[in-house]
């Protein structure tokens, strides 16, 4: 993603990254499965396209301005889970209690971008130097277009009206029969044989 130009080939990024064409394959694929890219035939030729999703636009954005600095290397592991919670000062404690890591997890990411000088510290709490609070806005963007895509895969129509790092409560106007989806709201009293006059709405906790 970081990356990819509109139009390259799978043996162009191949070149690029130092990767076998079936390692792309299969790193492309998936990225058009989040829809963060997608592909277009040209002869016998596949070709790369960066979606229009604004996740991907802020990573570029990154990627352009800091192109010293090599993201695909910070953003490993729990680091993505650990910048979404830091939008704004905070301690390791808050972080870990927010994100429900470890301690130990979340200091070595943050200590991963204090290195670098992409965080800073003062009286205990951590926040981004300069510019790099983006990074969060790239997490907290990439996070929404991922609960967008699992929500629109089983109703189209959902509206997500609130949302965590791994969670989101969904409206929609059907049913969802699908695994992680658990009805709440008012219908969920019609198992305890409790009834109530219902909008056409439904509510599902994404967990």
């Amino acid at each position: 993603l970081a990356t990819v130009d509109r139009g390259d080939t799978i043996s162009e990024l191949a070149t690029k990254l130092d990767h076998s064409e079936s390692y792309l394959s299969r790193a492309v694929a998936d990225l058009v499965e989040k829809g963060l890219v997608y592909t277009e035939r040209d002869g016998r030729r596949k070709r790369v396209v960066p979606s229009d999703a604004r996740a991907v636009e802020r990573y570029q954005d990154l990627v352009r301005q800091h192109s010293h600095i090599d993201f695909p290397e910070l953003l490993t592991g729990k680091a993505l889970e650990v910048l979404y919670y830091l939008d704004q000062p905070r301690t390791v404690s808050e972080i870990a209690d927010r994100s429900d890591n470890y301690r130990n997890t979340v200091n070595r990411v943050l200590k991963r971008f204090r290195d670098r000088g992409l965080v800073g510290t003062a009286d205990g709490h951590n926040e981004f130097n300069a510019d790099f609070d983006r990074l969060h806005e790239f997490a907290r963007e990439l996070t929404h277009h991922l609960h967008r895509q699992r929500l629109e895969a089983v109703a189209p129509k959902g509206t997500i009206l609130w949302e965590d790092y791994d969670e989101f409560l969904a409206q929609t106007e059907t049913e969802i029969d699908a695994e992680a989806f658990h009805e709440t709201g008012l219908a969920r009293f019609a198992a305890f044989d409790l009834q109530f006059l219902l909008t056409g709405h439904r509510y599902y906790f994404y967990s």
